[in-house]
């Protein structure tokens, strides 16, 4: 099942701006930053199991259980009880859990960016082709301007076989829904130049 990317890209920088405050609070050595990072934790696993994301899953819960380990005064790398300097054990875990979350969420972000991008390429390369080309004239485009028109405006011109064929490749990645707003963008460029 394909995911809305808007959404997700939505819900994955408002689990960025959440990890934002966590290094805030990981900054100020706040006693907050337990509670709040295994709150985020949690957050990110129901997130990446609602978009089917396991491995995402199998990160987080491991950050999870290597801060826990060392919130409990045992030592994440050796196991080992730590009888002196837990505090700073402590940090240095969550040093870490919040690096290697920040490099999960960097990715994601631009995974989702990517695939939105070449879809905007792909769509922008198609509209202004079937402009060059006189298959659609630019009074069209200005009359486009709300979800529905989008709507009708991509099922006339997706019944020339090359568009089908463009259509089927971008609905490989990305949901109609991603389409439209797209297309909406695309057009407004055009429209706005």
């Amino acid at each position: 099942m394909k995911i809305f990317l808007h959404f997700q890209q939505q819900q994955v920088e408002k689990l960025v701006a959440t990890l934002n405050k966590l290094h805030q609070l990981y900054e100020q050595q706040s006693y907050y930053f337990e509670k709040e990072f295994l709150l985020f934790c949690d957050a990110g696993i129901q997130y990446f199991e609602s978009v089917g994301a396991q491995k995402l899953v199998l990160k987080f819960n491991e950050l999870k259980t290597y801060f826990l380990t060392a919130s409990k005064g045992i030592s994440p790398i050796t196991l080992e009880r730590i009888r002196v300097e837990k505090r700073a054990m402590l940090q240095a875990s969550s040093f870490y859990c919040l690096r290697e979350l920040s490099l999960v969420f960097e990715q994601q972000l631009d995974l989702l960016n990517d695939k939105l991008e070449d879809a905007y390429q792909t769509l922008t390369q198609l509209i202004l082709g079937m402009l060059q080309s006189g298959f659609i004239k630019r009074e069209v485009l200005e009359k486009t301007r709300n979800p529905d028109q989008w709507a009708q405006f991509w099922q006339q011109i997706r019944a020339d076989n090359t568009v089908y064929l463009i259509e089927k490749k971008l609905l490989a990645y990305i949901t109609l829904e991603d389409l439209y707003i797209l297309l909406d963008k695309v057009i407004s460029n055009i429209n706005n130049n």
